[in-house]
């Protein structure tokens, strides 16, 4: 084997990190090609059957030395692979499952992994060479706790740093997968942001709703409970985050409960909409219940779903955004009380959103609470091409279809989006 000299560096890194790719030491116009794989990756935006243990990632790209013979992927696109332009994150984003084995999914708490960390591997082939290089990407370090919450009131899991200081602390909901694992993944970061973080499932496993029907926000309530009696916890710096659908739950909730006193949702609506069915199919019920009695919502009407469910057929990836779209014609008996928000209000949305119309529902929102001369900051925050997905930064975008931005558009968007709620969320907790 020749002489080469390949850096990857760093070999261990947070998601949040860049890694630099370099090889040296070629002929010029030397063929590079890198092929990267995973067997235990955890992607927050992949179909929740996605779990490390029965998927295999892969990405792949064929690329030129320069006239220096070197290999630079930040400054040197593929000549072909699995992304286009010049990045040299493009291998971990651009990562697609190639392999998914049916397993179950566990449905208590204490069994699911916390994907804390995955391993990329690495094979450079040059003419006849073939090596390999590995790096380890984490999402929490090993000196961040974590607990189960697995009582009758409340299922979740809750991370935060062993030392001896009282952090401020986040509520995390996921959006309409439900379950925990995604929520999880958002914790497990913000608790490397100095945050005491609980993920918070509530549908999808046991204990909790089957579905996404009538959820009660005394889950949230619990949350808020368990915060206050947790030692490491400042109880009076107690924030939400939630994602989509679990935006809309979190907005809910900070509406009734003072003790939230800073938000941030990404992709949220501040519409109350009408649950989905196991099938996820349009529910007769609300989202949300609480006292035992169900929010108002906006329900559809079959008729309304026919154009939809004709633009799924025919491949329409904003068939779903189309629908949502219609409702803004006449939603205010179903808009969140946002108004008696305790707190500011960061509110993160794109243009090309291909599940409702975000955008909008911040314009929405701005409106209203300039109505209400609401006495907190509302910073709404647009990424134009990132699409709905957008959370965590350099996270693949699990299946192309699940996007109408470009992975440049997406990835910029998440890298962003996620700065400003990690930057929001510090200014909060500093004040």
């Amino acid at each position: 084997m020749k002489d080469y000299n390949i850096k990857i560096e760093p070999e261990v890194s947070h998601i949040s990190e860049r890694i630099h790719f370099t090889i040296e030491n070629l002929p010029p116009d030397t063929l590079v090609k890198i092929n990267a794989v995973s067997n235990n990756y955890y992607c927050i935006n992949s179909d929740i059957r996605y779990i490390p243990d029965n998927s295999l990632w892969t990405s792949s790209g064929e690329f030129y030395t320069d006239k220096n013979g070197t290999l630079d992927l930040s400054k040197t696109a593929p000549s072909s692979g699995s992304y286009k332009d010049a990045d040299e994150m493009g291998l971990i984003y651009s990562m697609t499952t190639v392999r998914v084995k049916n397993k179950s999914l566990p449905q208590s708490i204490k069994d699911v992994p916390q994907n804390r960390s995955y391993t990329i591997n690495f094979t450079f082939t040059i003419g006849s060479d073939i090596f390999t290089e590995s790096i380890k990407r984490y999402y929490c370090t090993d000196d961040v706790l974590c607990k189960d919450v697995d009582s009758k009131m409340l299922k979740g899991r809750f991370f935060v740093k062993n030392d001896t200081i009282k952090h401020p602390a986040v509520i995390v909901l996921s959006g309409s997968d439900g379950r925990i694992e995604k929520a999880q993944s958002i914790a497990e970061c913000l608790s490397m942001e100095g945050f005491a973080a609980l993920a918070v499932c509530y549908f999808g496993m046991d204990g909790v709703s089957p579905s996404l029907e009538k959820i009660p926000l005394e889950i949230v309530e619990n949350a808020i409970r368990y915060l206050k009696a947790e030692s490491s916890v400042d109880k009076n710096k107690i924030g939400i985050y939630g994602r989509s659908k679990g935006g809309e739950m979190a907005l809910e909730a900070a509406s009734i409960f003072s003790d939230i006193r800073f938000i941030a949702v990404t992709s949220p609506s501040c519409i109350t909409y009408a649950g989905l069915t196991e099938k996820s199919l349009n529910s007769k019920f609300s989202s949300w219940s609480y006292k035992g009695k169900e929010l108002p919502c906006k329900h559809f009407k079959f008729i309304d779903t026919l154009p939809m469910i004709i633009k799924m057929i025919c491949g329409r990836r904003n068939a779903l955004c189309s629908l949502y779209q219609k409702t803004l014609d006449d939603f205010d008996n179903n808009m969140i009380h946002l108004e008696k928000i305790n707190g500011p209000i960061l509110f993160i949305s794109s243009d090309e959103d291909e599940v409702w119309p975000s955008r909008k529902y911040g314009q929405i929102a701005s409106s209203y609470l300039q109505n209400y001369n609401f006495q907190h900051d509302f910073i709404q925050k647009n990424y134009q091409y990132a699409g709905h997905m957008m959370t965590l930064p350099y996270q693949c975008i699990g299946t192309r279809k699940q996007i109408s931005s470009s992975p440049s558009d997406f990835i910029y968007g998440s890298i962003n989006s996620w700065k400003d709620t990690v930057n929001f969320f510090k200014k909060c907790a500093s004040e």
